[in-house]
This record gives structure tokens, sequence and C-alpha cells, in this order.
């Protein structure tokens, strides 16, 4: 479960990374 929620965590920091806000 904590594996899980680290990955998921990891995925949207990437996207918003990748958006640039």
């Amino acid at each position: 479960m904590y594996h899980v929620s680290l990955s998921v965590f990891y995925t949207v920091f990437e996207h918003i990374k990748q958006q640039n806000i």
C-alpha cells in the first residue's frame, strides 16, 4: 500500500513538473 502511494505521488509530481505551471 505504501509503495503504491509513493508511486502515485511520484507520477503526479512528474506530471506537474512537465506542465511547469
